[in-house]
């Protein structure tokens, strides 16, 4: 009964726009406005600081800084056509190696359709919640290797995805491993300064293979997420309500998580004013497990499983600061603490991230001279 009056409550209650929810706006997919037929650079930087100053068991916390460099050429032989290939660089300060990552995709756009093979960039592009994805995934697993489909009109969009993150071949002796995502949206009322939209996102993780040579059990996980979505929109402020209802569940054919299923209530109000977004949020989590979900949310520890709450419930506040500099450079800024209802802890994370992107045509290079 509980959970369905909880679920319920997150039904009733509706939100704004995911992009509200957590200003990653710094972070997503930059694009040109150039015309076809043209072959194009871009240059794409990210310098990064985040310190998370958490020392619970459940996420004992870690810091990351360094850089993103990220250089790509893009060919456009038809409107309908995009050719991109580049490499990935990134250095963690305090670490030996360097990390390049080869980067191809191949974009078809057939009117609202637009299907892309190869790497995909990034993962916050999805805009799911922290609960379905850590948006720290950008500093440590920022791109997908697979296929996208992805719808758009005025009224609904879609987006369906697949993450092929490890092969496996005769007698390996690893898993193969795969990550599914599915979000849809249906805008119900788009009025001028009234929006709502009814969000539904499913994902689904799986670890396994028949070809393989292991003794580590097949693991399948789903999570799922149902909200309303609201934006009142005033001539200097946007306030925001953003609330979900969220399920997990193990799909092994023995289990393979300490947990089989859980549910969560995921709660958001606040409020957005110029570059500035203010956002209040309670969490709570009971038995909820997602492989890809920010580590504060799970009821499993990121150390492991045999590390556990059953019940998970926090209240958090963000402060966010988001601005262009200049016409290519944007700086996030935020502040995020958090208290954990259930064990009394006080906790807080900071973090500050530039972003360069320049375009380079020959348009472009005939200005420099």
């Amino acid at each position: 009964m509980k959970k369905a009056i909880l679920l319920t409550l997150a039904c009733l209650i509706s939100l704004q726009e995911i992009k509200a929810q957590i200003a990653n706006t710094a972070f997503m997919p930059v694009n040109s406005k150039k015309s076809t037929n043209t072959l194009q650079g871009e240059f794409d930087v990210t310098t990064y600081f985040k310190n998370n100053e958490y020392f619970t068991k459940i996420n004992p916390g870690q810091t990351y800084l360094g850089w993103q460099l990220f250089p790509k050429i893009k060919y456009s032989p038809s409107k309908k056509i995009n050719i991109k290939g580049g490499f990935l660089f990134q250095k963690t300060f305090g670490l030996d190696t360097t990390f390049i990552r080869p980067y191809f995709a191949l974009e078809t756009k057939i009117k609202n359709w637009k299907v892309t093979f190869g790497s995909i960039d990034n993962t916050l592009k999805h805009r799911l919640i922290e609960p379905l994805m850590d948006y720290e995934s950008y500093y440590n697993e920022r791109l997908e290797e697979g296929f996208e489909i992805e719808y758009n009109d005025s009224n609904k969009s879609l987006d369906l995805w697949v993450d092929w993150e490890e092969a496996i071949t005769r007698n390996s002796e690893n898993q193969e491993r795969f990550f599914v995502g599915l979000k849809a949206t249906k805008k119900v009322i788009n009025k001028k300064k009234f929006e709502l939209d009814l969000p539904i996102t499913t994902t689904f993780y799986h670890k396994g293979g028949s070809i393989n040579n292991t003794d580590s059990k097949v693991s399948t996980r789903i999570g799922s997420a149902l909200g309303l979505k609201i934006r009142l929109k005033g001539e200097k402020n946007t306030w925001i309500l953003d609330n979900y209802g969220l399920y997990s569940y193990d799909l092994s054919p023995s289990i393979s998580h300490t947990f089989q299923d859980g549910y969560g209530l995921y709660l958001n109000a606040g409020l957005k004013r110029k570059h500035l977004t203010y956002l209040a949020s309670y969490w709570y989590g009971e038995e909820f497990f997602t492989p890809k979900s920010g580590p504060l949310f799970n009821s499993t520890s990121i150390e492991g499983q045999r590390i556990a709450e059953r019940i998970r419930e926090l209240i958090m506040l963000r402060v966010i600061y988001t601005q262009h500099l200049t016409q290519d450079l944007q700086v996030d800024l935020r502040v995020e603490p958090y208290y954990d209802l259930q064990n009394s802890d006080f906790e807080y994370a900071i973090g500050i991230a530039f972003r360069y992107n320049l375009f380079i045509d020959k348009q472009s290079l005939k200005s420099f001279k």
